[in-house]
């Protein structure tokens, strides 16, 4: 996976979720995960991110990343033309609407949303962090790439979605 198409994916999940705004769009990278994502180092991060902002501007607009107040924490923000260019042309997998339109129903519970894994994939990893976080992921990741950490509370379920890597970093 690399930086656009975790872009890309961040911005339909955003769709998916909120609906469609022609709007600019922040979204907020730790310094890890960018470098994860740009094969970068620390040496040549800021390089690595000024090509990836040139290699985007004609789909994408021209994308700004800035380095935020808080240390190791970057925010990449994504025009107007950007986020119109993932609505028009960047389609959203099955699986991702499903889990986006289940997650957050009322009475729904973590043994629900595994079958929604188990619906689009026999070959689903779930790790269980405590009594109430749970990793679940597919093994293939041409199915979906992404971890999704869900959690239960007396609300129902919340999600936060990682990289393989970043996820693999949390657990360390």
């Amino acid at each position: 996976m690399d930086l656009k198409r975790n872009i890309l994916d961040s911005l339909k999940e955003c769709e998916i979720k909120l609906g469609y705004r022609k709007e600019a769009v922040s979204l907020y990278y730790p310094q890890n995960v960018l470098k994860e994502l740009l094969l970068a180092t620390d040496d040549n991060l800021l390089e690595k991110m000024n090509r990836f902002c040139q290699s985007v501007v004609e789909e994408l607009g021209e994308v700004c990343i800035v380095k935020t107040q808080e240390a190791g924490r970057y925010q990449i923000v994504i025009p107007e033309k950007g986020v119109a260019y993932v609505h028009e042309n960047v389609e959203a997998s099955a699986f991702l609407k499903a889990f986006v339109e289940n997650i957050y129903k009322p009475g729904i519970r973590k043994e629900d949303m595994i079958s929604l894994f188990r619906r689009f994939s026999d070959k689903v990893i779930v790790e269980q962090a405590d009594e109430k976080e749970w990793a679940v992921y597919f093994e293939l990741p041409e199915m979906d790439a992404y971890v999704y950490y869900i959690e239960e509370d007396e609300f129902g379920l919340q999600y936060h979605r990682f990289t393989r890597e970043s996820y693999r970093e949390l657990v360390k």
